[in-house]
């Protein structure tokens, strides 16, 4: 029972974490005013004024990804039955690499259909 409720904890604290990263990630327009004229969803609007941000729009995403682990982190330390440091290190870590690492899959995965379509 104590390894169900400690798997529980991970994906809840995945899952809650997860939610306030984003939350506070569509918050940012808000908390802080954009450049004029751009558009955050829109990848060459926001290369384009890249040059215009403050540092406070980057602290907020900092801020943002930051909170979410926190909480996250927390959240499993609450729920989990047993080896709750434990529990905060996986959170923590696979925070980092859920968040950093899918792209090198993906681009691989990518790769190999090219070259079996194409070549």
């Amino acid at each position: 029972m104590k390894i169900l409720r400690n798997i529980a904890a991970v994906v809840i604290g995945l899952v809650i974490g997860s939610i306030v990263n984003m939350c506070l990630i569509k918050l940012n327009g808000t908390l802080v005013p954009l450049p004029e004229g751009m558009d955050p969803n829109d990848m060459d609007s926001l290369q384009a004024n890249m040059g215009q941000f403050t540092l406070l729009n980057y602290l907020v995403v900092f801020v943002a990804h930051s909170f979410g682990t926190l909480t996250g982190v927390v959240i499993a330390g609450l729920i989990g039955a047993s080896n709750k440091l434990i529990l905060m290190y996986i959170i923590a870590s696979s925070r980092y690499v859920l968040f950093r690492f899918p792209s090198f899959p993906f681009f691989t995965f990518r790769l190999c259909v090219d070259n079996l379509v194409f070549n």
